[in-house]
């Protein structure tokens, strides 16, 4: 039930958006929502809580204006201070971008970098770490340029870009090659100037891809180094395929068609730039019109997937989008483009206040949007707030779900809209749900069905009521949820709601109806293995590992599809879950040889210091239960990270005896960490002492207020021992 928007891809493609999206149409009933206006104070910090209507208001202000001006730099100051944030969740990549459009807000409205918050100017001592560890000199010189123009006094920048400009002038391979030197220069300045807060070094990063593009024409007639063939073919290749669109989309970015125009008419220029993208160039003119802007960026994003192009012509369109937005207010499909640039960007929450702005207008300007534009715009709300929800921060989550208000509310006036208002409060529902706020998902769960019987909404309530120990009304719920065609045409979901229907069934000791759900979850799954690769192949193994784990005798099917689950895998934190929950069976029969095979088989797929060390609390605690010797392989995890104040690092000091419950579990009053924290505890306790001793502690973990945590599911399976597996195995 993690997916309720099938069809809205978190991989948000712009091409993608481009090709699919339509016009919003005109007109306005009495009393139709519109969208609120941010409250503009010259010279005040943006909040988090503001980024939403401030980046509105800066997308629909005039360049030049106040609203433009005068908000980039506390804007600027924010993307930072998000980007330092995301770097220490590990979102590198969206972390650069929202730098690099913080840098384009400076550079495009002539702002001093100096004026930069302390705070925020600290994070690209952060944020360089990542490109200069991979040699990537460009991104590295641009960020460090950056820190040193914010803050020219300091002394920490200046030996590295000493350094760098040593390393990166130094003569390229013997024997040199003019076209490998002229690419790589060109890719470095280039990848630098993205990071400038002022256009000085403009001029000198396009004249470097003019030189690389002359070098790739006189490598075609016949100069060349043959010692160096191999690499001055790539780049000879490379230098054709990008340089022209880099060309381009250095000046679209910042919003300069006339100056795109320029450099495209340029006669080195000419053979490279792809003829689409030239031709809608000079058809829009210095002054486009909403067409010209619209043919411009739908003809930049074919060059997209091209090697190196990715985040190049996305900053483009993006850059484009928010040039063309002021002049072309009503423009459905510019807003999108600059909501998907957003949510690329790590400001996903800021992506439905600018559609809202687009489709509804303002109290003075309101607006009737189509059904059609106002779903792909829920759509794209819906994918911000997943997005916030997948990395677990319910406070952005909750900022893009407030933003979409407006926009639900006309969705529910229009009707007809896919997907509905309904279907966005059944998501903000889960995601409260797995925010630990059972009580705001209960509300948000009953208003989407009181305007429509929504599948996932029923189970919503069903999981609602199976935490609080009504089974009955969990059992209805699911009948209910089970009972919505639209079911037929998501066998995923069905097989997720029938697995849940199956455990609800078991835990009221009806065994034959769980048997019943399970093997229809089992006929669901096994053709979505055939077609699904990746993260979607392993999700669907671990499913399929899951309702075998409710079968005795079926232990050697479900060890095939853990090993099948864990081998698609391509992320830590999935195989961290796939993992833990195959301990499911061995902590149920107290198997100690199962749990260590389990740990086992974790450390060969190299499974992550922190993750490694929670499930040798499990395999431990099973080998005490069972009255085996604990290894040295699972107290070597724990004494790895025992070190770190972190949760994990306590939870390993308090199975290794040495620090008690109450120290471990410090300051964990509420919330996902505290329930994790209480089942670890609770497990050391059961190993050592048995079921009775820690009953009170697992039976609160089971009961925990986050919805559908893996930890809550494996104290449920303790608890209530009395509800084992079902006898027989699925053929």
């Amino acid at each position: 039930m993690r997916r309720v928007l099938h069809g809205v891809s978190l991989a948000v493609s712009l091409a993608v958006a481009l090709s699919l999206a339509g016009l919003a149409s005109s007109g306005c009933r009495p009393n139709a929502p519109v969208a609120p206006t941010y409250a503009f104070k010259p010279g005040a910090p943006v909040e988090d809580a503001d980024v939403p209507l401030a980046l509105a208001h800066y997308t629909f202000s005039a360049p030049a204006a106040p609203g433009r001006t005068q908000l980039a730099k506390p804007l600027a100051d924010r993307l930072l201070l998000r980007a330092g944030r995301m770097l220490l969740e590990g979102r590198e990549r969206t972390a650069l971008a929202s730098l690099r459009f913080a840098a384009t807000l400076l550079r495009v409205n002539k702002v001093g970098p100096e004026l930069l918050s302390d705070p925020a100017v600290s994070v690209l001592d952060r944020a360089v770490l990542g490109p200069a560890a991979r040699g990537e000199d460009g991104a590295a010189l641009g960020i460090y340029g950056l820190w040193a123009l914010a803050r020219p006094n300091d002394p920490k920048p200046k030996p590295h870009l000493e350094a760098l400009d040593v390393w990166t002038s130094a003569p390229a391979d013997f024997p040199k090659s003019p076209l490998v030197t002229a690419g790589r220069v060109a890719m470095r300045k280039n990848d630098a100037f993205v990071y400038s807060p002022n256009d000085k070094h403009g001029a000198e990063a396009e004249q470097a891809l003019l030189e690389w593009m002359d070098r790739v024409v006189a490598f075609k007639e016949g100069e060349r180094v043959q010692a160096r063939y191999v690499d001055e073919v790539y780049y000879a290749v490379l230098g054709a395929r990008t340089a022209g669109v880099r060309l381009v989309a250095r000046r679209l970015r910042d919003g300069d068609v006339p100056g795109a125009i320029e450099v495209v008419g340029s006669p080195q220029a000419q053979g490279f730039v792809p003829e689409t993208l030239r031709r809608a160039l000079l058809d829009a003119g210095a002054t486009p019109s909403l067409d010209g802007y619209t043919d411009l960026v739908a003809a930049l994003l074919p060059s997209i997937k091209v090697e190196t192009l990715e985040e190049v012509v996305a900053d483009g369109a993006l850059g484009t989008a928010l040039a063309a937005t002021p002049d072309f207010p009503q423009s459905a499909l510019l807003a999108e483009v600059v909501a998907r640039g957003l949510l690329l960007a790590g400001s996903g929450d800021a992506a439905p206040a600018i559609l809202a702005r687009s489709l509804l207008g303002t109290k003075e300007d309101p607006r009737r949007p189509s059904a059609k534009d106002l779903g792909r715009a829920l759509g794209i709300s819906g994918a911000a707030i997943r997005d916030f929800a997948d990395r677990e921060d319910w406070d952005a989550a909750r900022r893009a779900y407030l933003a979409a208000g407006p926009l639900v509310g006309a969705a529910d006036q229009i009707g007809k809209v896919e997907p509905s208002g309904a279907v966005i409060r059944t998501l903000m529902g889960v995601v409260e749900g797995q925010a630990g706020r059972p009580g705001a998902a209960r509300t948000l769960f009953d208003e989407a069905l009181a305007l429509e019987p929504i599948a996932t909404a029923w189970a919503g309530k069903a999981r609602l009521e199976a935490r609080e120990g009504n089974l009955g009304a969990a059992r209805e719920a699911m009948a209910k949820a089970l009972a919505e065609k639209a079911l037929l045409a998501e066998p995923g979901v069905e097989a997720d709601l029938r697995l849940l229907a199956g455990d609800y069934a078991r835990r009221a000791g009806d065994a034959a109806a769980a048997q019943t759900s399970y093997l229809r979850a089992l006929e669901l799954l096994s053709p979505l293995r055939l077609t699904s690769k990746g993260n979607g192949l392993a999700e669907v193994q671990l499913r399929i590992a899951l309702v075998y784990a409710r079968f005795e005798g079926a232990a050697a099917k479900e060890d095939e599809a853990w090993a099948a689950a864990e081998a698609a895998a391509t992320d830590g934190p999935l195989l961290a879950r796939i993992v833990t929950s195959r301990m499911l069976r061995a902590l149920r029969t107290t198997d100690a040889v199962r749990a260590k095979a389990t740990f086992k088989r974790a450390i060969d797929i190299g499974l992550a210091p922190d993750p490694l060390a929670r499930l040798a609390v499990l395999v431990r605690a099973v080998q005490r239960r069972a009255g085996v010797p604990t290894d040295l392989e699972t107290e070597k995890a724990l004494v790895a990270v025992s070190g770190t104040d972190t949760l994990t690092g306590r939870l390993a000091r308090h199975a290794l005896g040495k620090a008690d419950a109450a120290v471990t579990l410090d300051k964990l009053a509420a919330g996902k960490a505290a329930i994790q924290g209480r089942f670890y505890v609770a497990m050391v306790k059961w190993g050592a002492e048995g079921l009775a001793a820690a009953q009170t502690e697992l039976a609160s973990v089971a009961r925990g207020e986050v919805i559908g945590l893996l930890e809550s599911d494996l104290a449920l399976e303790l608890v209530e021992t009395g509800k084992g597996a079902i006898p027989g195995a699925p053929k």
